[in-house]
């Protein structure tokens, strides 16, 4: 660089890597960008079905007296500030990448949150049930986001294992408070088992279930955002996904 020739060579050298590097970062923000849409668009699916399932069950008259009804319209209306709240976050953060989806943690009690987003799901599903007592505790959780891990990994289960019970129990030691979901189908082929966290992973046992390998990835994202954990255990009679937060209290 200590004549014309050489500094014009070095600025022309510096411009081109400049070039390619806002080239990736305009690659990476397009690539972040389509990870946002079809996450939030995969957790629109969920209120969206149980919006119909409620629909169909007073359609059916199943809301034998009225207070039935009024909590059937209680979460027809709840789940449709849901679809509210998803397609806000679809339009907030269209232009963002998915770290930017906001996780407002807080302490709560988890027990009655859980038998509350349950018992809701139970009408969709009508082998899923709570095993033993949900144990108390005070978690520190985002309650949306929250109830959006507990209806991935409960739907994931009544689409790959249908027709078989789906159970849920809760263990609790000094350090972690434990969520247990377990169904009755074949679980993951073995060679599958360590992508199945990575987005748009799809394994080999999806069969012709519609899906875009997103449900998995964002319950990981979530629940680190949440400091906690997700681990799938194939078992003789099953998968077993559990879900491990640092126990407050």
């Amino acid at each position: 660089r200590t004549n014309f020739f050489g500094a014009f060579t070095w600025a022309f050298d510096h411009m081109r890597r400049e070039i390619i590097k806002a080239r990736s970062g305009e690659k990476e923000a397009i690539n972040n960008n389509k990870t946002v849409i079809a996450t939030l668009s995969h957790d629109i699916k969920t209120p969206i079905a149980s919006i119909r399932a409620y629909s169909e069950a007073l359609q059916a008259n199943m809301d034998s007296n009225a207070e039935r009804r009024e909590r059937y319209l209680s979460v027809i209306m709840r789940k449709c500030d849901e679809v509210t709240a998803l397609t806000n976050d679809l339009f907030l953060h269209s232009l963002s990448d998915l770290d930017k989806l906001q996780i407002k943690k807080e302490k709560i009690a988890i027990k009655p949150l859980i038998e509350k987003t349950i018992n809701e799901m139970a009408v969709e599903c009508s082998d899923l049930r709570i095993s033993g007592n949900v144990i108390s505790a005070e978690l520190e959780v985002d309650c949306n986001r929250f109830v959006q891990v507990l209806e991935n990994i409960i739907n994931n289960a009544k689409k790959y294992a249908p027709d078989t019970p789906v159970r849920l129990w809760t263990e609790k030691n000094a350090k972690n408070y434990e969520i247990h979901i377990k169904d009755g189908g074949k679980g993951i082929p073995d060679e599958d088992m360590p992508f199945v966290l990575e987005k748009f992973y799809r394994g080999k046992n999806v069969g012709n279930n519609q899906g875009s390998g997103l449900g998995l990835y964002i319950v990981n994202y979530v629940m680190k955002q949440m400091n906690g954990e997700i681990h799938l255990e194939n078992k003789s009679d099953g998968l077993e996904v559990i879900l491990k937060f640092i126990c407050n209290s």
